[in-house]
């Protein structure tokens, strides 16, 4: 199984995305407290009311052709999808139905690449994979 797969919410088929670059995958679980939750002004005591953990995936590629970036955009373009992550925190494969966040990151090497100077290579390429 590749490190990250992607498939659409009604779809079967599980995708690969390309492996990420050295050091490209930075894997988080954020906390989601209540309304409630805060410092008691009184003494001080923190009160935490956790409601959800959500993962969040940065993922980045280095030195990639413009038709794996546009297979990664494509994949990732639906508003929510699956995503099965096999490097996850807690040393098991995570899957779950995620969103691209809203930024970008892409850096063209150069438009000069290729058999016939035709193809774009970018040097870098990020997005961002947020749980639900």
């Amino acid at each position: 199984m590749a490190t990250i797969q992607v498939k659409e919410l009604n779809s079967n088929t599980w995708h690969d995305l390309p492996e990420p670059a050295f050091e490209g995958l930075n894997a988080e679980v954020h906390l989601i407290s209540s309304a409630e939750s805060g410092r008691d002004n009184n003494v001080g005591t923190m009160h935490l009311d956790v409601v959800a953990r959500k993962r969040k995936y940065a993922i980045s590629w280095k030195n990639i052709p413009a038709s794996t970036v546009q297979t990664i955009y494509n994949l990732t373009n639906s508003t929510f999808f699956n995503v099965r992550c096999n490097n996850d925190l807690s040393g098991v494969p995570y899957e779950g139905v995620f969103y691209r966040g809203q930024d970008i990151s892409s850096q063209v090497y150069s438009n000069a690449w290729g058999k016939n100077g035709n193809q774009t290579l970018y040097s870098s390429f990020g997005i961002d994979l947020i749980e639900r």
